[in-house]
């Protein structure tokens, strides 16, 4: 009876093992599908050839365009690459904002523009073409309340 009991735990034991290695064998994860990635980890969001079009705080028209626009996180500032900002003033002429990065504020209340910031006034018949080089430009896009 006592070897009947050690050969039905060994037979077990065995079983088992083999079970094991035959699961460990068929199942490789390498196979298991995984999620796919369209945007480098941590963006929220990625847009490219993005045009924003609004008024500012003293109603001046503008257009916003950028190579591309991401966010890290829903409460950050938008990141803008390559931003160009024009802006449609009917007393002053039309003024275009150049720069190699910029940040908008999450609630679109102003626009950062960082690196090589060249702002372009256009003549007027009261005023002359000026040029204007910075590195760094904050401008109020709209009221926050």
């Amino acid at each position: 009876m006592q070897s009947l009991e050690k050969i039905s735990v060994a037979f077990t034991l065995l079983a088992l093992v083999g079970l094991s290695l035959w699961l460990d064998a068929t199942f490789d994860p390498s196979d298991a599908p995984r999620e796919a990635t369209t945007q480098p980890k941590g963006e929220d969001y990625y847009i490219e050839g993005v045009r924003i079009s609004g008024r500012d705080e003293n109603g001046i028209r503008f257009l916003l365009t950028a190579q591309r626009q991401h966010r890290d996180a829903e409460n950050d500032p938008a990141i803008l690459e390559r931003p160009q900002l024009t802006q449609f003033d009917e007393q002053h002429g039309e003024r275009k904002t150049t720069a190699e990065n910029g940040e908008i504020k999450a609630d679109g209340s102003e626009l950062t523009l960082t690196g090589n910031v060249r702002i372009v006034q256009k003549q007027t018949t009261d005023r002359p073409n000026t040029v204007t080089d910075t590195k760094r430009l904050t401008i109020r896009l709209a009221s926050k309340g």
